[in-house]
Formats: structure tokens, C-alpha cells, sequence
């Protein structure tokens, strides 16, 4: 079939289908045996996850634990203000850390912030 246009598909009806097929999209999740580190965790948990795991690990330890990996969930703001109360209950502070306080508008925060300085 060819047209004046010269393309072949112009005006023609190429296929028609009757439904559409449900599409399932299997996404491949590193499966992690023994979680010892923080990035362990991020990869394989949720954020109530992550807490438990920040809960019960020792935060002073650089081979569990580096601030750098968890600073990108600290803009939210329910996961910030808890992961502040474990940072108070296990007596560390972090000024990067605490300078989220600003972006929540977290008063005691912003207080202690501002008195490590």
C-alpha cells in the first residue's frame, strides 16, 4: 500500500489491539546475608530499617558507620528528628548533621548549633 505522500504507513491501520497487557517490572535487589555497615542497610532497608540498625550499632566505629552516607536522608524531616534523638541518647554530635536543624526550623537544634561554635 503506498500514498501520494509517499509514505508507506500514511492513512494505513497497522495493528489494533484488544487490550492492554498488564506489564510487570522485576527490579533485581542486592541480597545482603550479614549487614555490618550502614551502606549495608541503605541498600537492602527502609528508613524505619536504617534507624534500628543506627539504634543498635556503635556510630563511633568508621568501618560501621560514616556520616557522609545518611546526609541525603536527613532532608526529611520525621527521619532527621529521629536520627537526632539517637545522636543525643548516644552523646555524639555532628555539626553537619545539626545544621539540618535550619532547614527544618528545629529550635533545640538550631540552639545547639549555635553553642558548638
Amino acid at each position: 500500500m503506498s500514498s501520494k505522500s509517499g509514505d508507506p504507513c500514511s492513512g494505513a491501520i497497522l495493528a489494533v489491539a484488544k487490550e492492554i497487557p498488564k506489564i510487570q517490572v522485576v527490579l533485581d535487589k542486592k541480597a545482603i546475608t550479614e549487614i555490618k555497615k550502614v551502606e549495608d542497610i541503605i541498600l537492602s532497608g527502609n528508613k524505619k530499617d536504617i534507624l534500628t540498625f543506627l539504634k543498635e550499632k556503635d556510630l563511633c566505629d568508621e568501618k560501621v558507620f560514616n556520616f557522609n552516607s545518611i546526609y541525603w536522608l536527613l532532608e526529611d524531616k520525621s527521619f532527621f528528628l529521629e536520627f537526632i534523638k539517637i545522636m543525643k541518647e548516644k552523646c555524639i554530635f555532628d555539626y553537619t548533621t545539626w545544621t539540618y536543624s535550619l532547614k527544618h526550623e528545629y529550635t533545640d537544634g538550631i540552639m545547639e548549633l549555635l553553642k558548638s561554635k
